[in-house]
């Protein structure tokens, strides 16, 4: 059914699961694997690097903003969000 399936699909395509779970016949080997997952890794701190220096660069004043307090203590600001937002987009198309 479509749960084996798309378990087996996760198995062999995941970025995580797929280093020990994939198929022995998978054509992609557990050490090339890790390798993307550094090179992954690797982009997502790059990209998310260059969204705050663009984000700081432009608006250097907000960044530290506070958009909500979360359980008393913790701030969230407007660079987070940004991060989050388009560091997760970048990252996201470069594992696609």
């Amino acid at each position: 059914g479509w749960k084996a399936d798309w378990f087996q699909y996760m198995r062999n395509n995941h970025i995580l699961f797929g280093i020990c779970l994939h198929h022995p016949l998978h054509p992609v080997e557990w050490w090339e694997r890790i390798v993307m997952l550094l090179g992954s890794t690797a982009f997502g701190l790059a990209a998310t690097t260059c969204v705050y220096l663009w984000d700081a660069s432009y608006n250097p004043a907000g960044m530290d903003d506070t958009v909500v307090t979360v359980w008393g203590n913790y701030a969230i600001t407007k660079g987070q969000i940004v991060l989050w937002t388009f560091g997760c987009l970048l990252h996201s198309v470069f594992d696609f």
